[in-house]
This record gives structure tokens, C-alpha cells and sequence, in this order.
């Protein structure tokens, strides 16, 4: 009596070299991100999750700028502490404002010289109204303006 021989999908071995190859693949596309703006974004993000409570948890939020108004301290930092002509994108896809209680963290594109450039503002409220702020950072492409 011959012994039948089983088909190759049957076989043990032939899963866990699938397994191992769906592994790799998933593995290997989370890699594939900007060292740069990697780099930039990773350390303000360092910055402001320093501050835990976020405002969805404060109780009162009627206080809180629109987003329209947040840009105008975008366009006040850079009036301050950039030197040279720039301008900011419109475009409402290159805008991030992630805000916590007293944090503020804006990511935009500004145009220097007709180059797009990333730019990384944390601004820290003083006061319930949002009318007083530090900068506790700013930077534009690679430049790091202010790091406190």
C-alpha cells in the first residue's frame, strides 16, 4: 500500500511560512514615513504631552478660540520672531492644531523664497481668555527659532 501524498496547503510548514511572510510585509510599511518632518513633529509632540489633561476634560470650554482665530497667533509669532518675508498656507489640509488646557500646538506649511516649509508653533496660555501666551516653540523647516 503507497501512502497518499497530502496537497501542499495541507502541510504545517507551508502556513507558518505565510504567517512569517504577512509578518514581514506589516512590519515593513510603518517605516516608510519623512526622517525630517519625523524628527520635528516627534519632539513637539514630546513637548506638549507633557500636559496630560486635555481640554475635552476641562468642564468649561466656552473660552476656547476658533480655529481662525488660533491662526491669527500663528501670523503673531511669526511677526515676532521670524525674520524675513513668508507666507502662510490657506489651504485648510496643511493646518494641525492639537489643543490641550493650556497648550496649543499649531503644524502648517509656510511658503519662504516659493518653498513649502513645515512649520511647528506650541504656544502656552496664561490666562482663561487666551489673550496671554509664551511660545515655548517655534520652528520652521529645520531651523529651530525658540526651544524653551
Amino acid at each position: 500500500m503507497e501512502k497518499e501524498k497530502k496537497k501542499i496547503y495541507k502541510q504545517w510548514w507551508f502556513w507558518l511560512i505565510i504567517i512569517i511572510f504577512i509578518i514581514i510585509l506589516g512590519s515593513g510599511s510603518n517605516n516608510t514615513s519623512n526622517n525630517n518632518t519625523t524628527t520635528a513633529s516627534t519632539d513637539t509632540n514630546d513637548i506638549i504631552e507633557n500636559k496630560n489633561t486635555t481640554i475635552e476634560e476641562d468642564n468649561d470650554i466656552s473660552n476656547v478660540p476658533s480655529e481662525d482665530n488660533y491662526k491669527k497667533y500663528v501670523f503673531e509669532v511669526f511677526d515676532k520672531h521670524y525674520n524675513g518675508p513668508y507666507n502662510i498656507s490657506g489651504d485648510k489640509s496643511d493646518w494641525k492644531i492639537i489643543t490641550t488646557l493650556n497648550r496649543t500646538k499649531f503644524e502648517g506649511v509656510a511658503i519662504i523664497n516659493n518653498k513649502r516649509y513645515n512649520f511647528y508653533i506650541i504656544l502656552e496660555f496664561s490666562d482663561d481668555n487666551y489673550t496671554n501666551y509664551s511660545v515655548v516653540y517655534f520652528q520652521v523647516g529645520n531651523e529651530r527659532i525658540i526651544d524653551n
